[in-house]
């Protein structure tokens, strides 16, 4: 099974996360594994996430509502 690589997110929902947490686009990046310039896009809506993202925020952020930031309706 191929994964997609450019999920659309709630970028709204990680912004307040962001703000709720007093991170910034480096923090987060560091936190997750990912570079500072891909969180920028990602916050812009410029760029979709992948598994690296996905995978790093599960394992780094468990605060986080996967669910909701991926905009999955839970059954």
């Amino acid at each position: 099974m191929k994964l997609p690589k450019n999920l659309p997110i709630n970028t709204k929902y990680l912004n307040e996360y962001m703000q709720n947490h007093n991170l910034n686009n480096r923090e987060l990046a560091n936190k997750i594994g990912m570079h500072e310039s891909s969180i920028s896009r990602i916050l812009k809506s410029e760029k979709g996430v992948g598994i690296k993202f996905i995978v790093g925020t599960i394992k780094n952020l468990h605060d986080l509502e996967i669910e909701r930031l991926l905009n999955i309706e839970k059954e």
